[in-house]
């Protein structure tokens, strides 16, 4: 099946939001989308790569029989088990590629088009999207710079949470910072807030699923994220780094009274118990900030 979404917003965003994450872990979100609806689906890739013969997936439901091969980037290396893949005569043979392949490689790939299908990343995406993959939308969410913004927030949060706050009342220059603080915090909320009220009040009078209308919904919620980032730019994240330098036990204070309320208490605790910084990282960065909005 081809899929062909036209982006007019968040296309820079499809390639992007893949950045950091190994091909295993991208393997994983193919196999849970197509768990997702209703096939039966073996990851060869991670269950038994010795004898997995050109396909890292494959995917089965009635008469439905596909063996799919993923690269991030395509290179002539891989040419030998793309050949293993165009073997399988008796299945349907999928190709996906986030970055475009090498020349030698696609030179390869273009005298086989015939035999197989094969996605780019726009088509992908177009896939992910359409059948509807929470772990995606969560990596697509996080790849944009406003959500990045709160995610760095949340790094200096974390690298200063254990800071004590000893004095009992506040000098005029911790004052000074907080205050600031709240101005730019105001900045992203108005727009944000805007867009849940716009967003809450339109999807609550809706009755059935329309999934042409859910691919124009994300296109309309990224360009006012876009609207967002450009009213309130870096300044939210330049008052915490201002914080950290100066006043860093303000910040343990901010996360110990952020852990104890409704919503906020699940996302510290999970962080609380990975066992390094990288981990703590790794969450944030990936789906922790994106799933607290879904």
């Amino acid at each position: 099946m081809k899929y062909n979404i036209k982006y007019s917003v968040f296309q820079d965003y499809i390639k992007k939001c893949w950045e950091g994450l190994k091909e295993e872990q991208i393997l994983d979100i193919i196999e849970e989308t197509y768990l997702y609806n209703g096939y039966k689906v073996t990851n060869l890739h991670k269950t038994d790569r010795r004898h997995e013969d050109g396909i890292d997936i494959l995917v089965e439901k009635k008469e439905k029989n596909l063996g799919i091969q993923f690269k991030i980037k395509p290179k002539k290396g891989d040419i030998e088990q793309l050949k293993k893949l165009l073997q399988h005569s008796d299945k349907e043979r999928l190709y996906i590629y986030i970055n475009s392949p090498t020349k030698p490689f696609k030179k390869e790939l273009d005298k086989n088009i015939d035999k197989l299908n094969v996605w780019d990343a726009s088509q992908f995406s177009d896939f992910l999207i359409l059948n509807d993959s929470s772990s995606y939308l969560c990596l697509l969410l996080s790849s944009h710079p406003l959500i990045q913004i709160f995610n760095k927030v949340y790094s200096i949060l974390i690298s200063n949470r254990k800071k004590i706050m000893t004095n009992s009342s506040l000098s005029t220059g911790e004052i000074h910072s907080l205050w600031n603080l709240k101005d730019n915090a105001v900045k992203i909320k108005i727009p944000l807030m805007f867009i849940y009220a716009k967003w809450n009040n339109i999807l609550r009078t809706k009755t059935e699923y329309n999934k042409d209308e859910y691919k124009q919904i994300l296109n309309e919620v990224f360009l006012e994220l876009d609207i967002a980032y450009r009213i309130s730019r870096d300044k939210l994240l330049s008052s915490f780094y201002e914080l950290e330098e100066i006043y860093p036990h303000i910040l343990g204070k901010l996360w110990e009274l952020c852990s104890k309320r409704t919503g906020w208490g699940e996302y510290t605790h999970t962080i609380e118990k990975l066992d390094s910084k990288d981990k703590q990282e790794m969450y944030i960065n990936s789906c922790g900030f994106a799933h607290l909005m879904i």
